[in-house]
């Protein structure tokens, strides 16, 4: 046992934070995750008798970019002076930045509370160990940054290859080798693009609300049957919702009845001007 532990140390709880950056990691690190709780072991064998798990910020990034109630009661707990020792598998579980990292061990120098991993036993109030939890805080906001600037790299050179589709355009799907093709299961007679997906989208002069071919087909009764599973993350409105007021395509639509309406479903109101819908922009009609 370290000298740092002190029999003032022992008499208050060790508080141990657990922590992983996303339910992916929840669901498949476990070896990681029983490290963590491996700790509260560790704990009783340094002589606390006390000893709580705060797990309540599993699948919670620690870059700052998100609320963490558990690291928000582990400062509460440090600020009262309950709390003896923290004990965390490295600095990366407790802050993936300088802010929260800073005022953690802020706090814990101010209350005489210690800092364990499993590389050993800092003290705060010694100049050292502060040195060295300051140099581990920045090097685990350092670490993240560099994830993020490598995968960010990645992704700006495969999209400079044409090989990233974020979204696939209505009508097509995307294949086994990321490329995209017309869906077979929309075509027309003799394997031609469904009428529906070729029809222009020109304003009409008079009232600037839906385009004419679109209503003169829709007077013909042109029913596409669109598959409702291909157009389900379009925010497309087609013939299959039936009504304008089950329509939610808010201003995309190939639902003539919706045309005059595109932005009532956003404002609430249909005296919007045909054509625009809420914000002042334009609907894609234009």
């Amino acid at each position: 046992m370290s000298d740092k532990i002190q029999p003032t140390h022992l008499e208050r709880e060790a508080y141990v934070y657990v922590r992983q950056s996303s339910m992916s990691q929840v669901r498949n690190h476990l070896e990681s995750q029983d490290r963590q709780y491996g700790l509260a072991e560790k704990a009783n064998g340094l002589g606390f008798k006390s000893v709580t798990v705060i797990d309540e910020d599993l699948g919670r990034s620690g870059t700052g970019s998100i609320e963490r109630p558990g690291f928000g009661k582990l400062l509460a707990a440090v600020c009262s002076g309950v709390v003896g020792a923290v004990l965390a598998l490295d600095a990366s579980r407790l802050a993936r930045n300088n802010r929260d990292w800073h005022h953690l061990i802020d706090l814990c120098a101010m209350t005489q509370t210690l800092v364990i991993d499993y590389d050993g036993t800092y003290d705060p109030t010694l100049l050292n160990d502060r040195l060295v939890l300051g140099l581990k805080g920045t090097m685990s906001e350092f670490e993240m940054s560099l994830l993020r600037q490598r995968a960010l790299e990645s992704l700006r050179n495969k999209v400079r290859r044409g090989l990233v589709l974020t979204q696939v355009a209505i009508g097509f799907v995307r294949t086994e080798d990321d490329r995209m093709e017309f869906d077979a299961r929309l075509a027309g007679a003799g394997g031609d693009p469904h009428p529906v997906l070729q029809i222009p989208r020109t304003r009409d002069s008079s009232s600037g609300a839906a385009p004419v071919p679109l209503r003169e087909d829709h007077a013909a009764n042109l029913q596409a049957e669109l598959c409702e599973d291909s157009l389900a993350d379009s925010g497309i409105c087609t013939p299959v919702h039936h009504s304008h007021e089950s329509c939610l395509c808010g201003g995309i639509c190939l639902w003539p009845p919706c045309h005059a309406h595109a932005s009532c479903r956003r404002t609430g109101k249909e005296d919007t001007t045909p054509g625009e819908v809420a914000g002042g922009m334009r609907s894609v009609h234009s």
